[in-house]
């Protein structure tokens, strides 16, 4: 509702009509990385048999595939689809919005569950840490 209302107030493109179409093949990219990686990291947490919901308790430290990347594919895939429709359908609003859900997702979710992580497995997660980039 909020977008859309901000699209009616605000109707400021990234791209000029007619000169959509890189940016909406980049978009739609950037959508396809966004899905495969989200699918890749639950499917790690699967294997792993740990929650992947991050209200859940973490029954293991999953460090392999997309985790050996990125110690948070998911909210790199979330943030990678954002920009993808943004990008998809033209809306610099998504575009100009990414810093901040970035930011919004680093201190409201990713600090809180690093000091969790780092209560539940200690010395292993640090060495995670010092190896594994937060976002890339």
């Amino acid at each position: 509702m909020l977008s859309a209302c901000l699209a009616w107030l605000w109707p400021a493109p990234i791209l000029p009509a007619g000169q959509q179409g890189a940016g909406a093949f980049a978009g739609w990219a950037l959508i396809a990385l966004a899905v495969a990686l989200g699918v890749a990291a639950e499917i790690q947490f699967l294997l792993a048999r740990t929650a992947t919901l991050p209200t859940r308790p973490a029954s293991a430290l999953v460090t392999r595939g997309v985790y050996g990347f990125t110690r948070n594919p998911m909210y790199l895939a979330m943030s990678l689809a954002l920009a993808g429709i943004g990008l998809a359908f033209n809306i610099l609003r998504f575009v100009l919005a990414l810093p901040v859900a970035v930011l919004a997702v680093t201190k409201l979710a990713i600090e809180r569950e690093e000091v969790y992580l780092a209560r539940r497995f200690g010395a292993p997660f640090h060495s995670y840490c010092a190896k594994t980039r937060r976002w890339v």
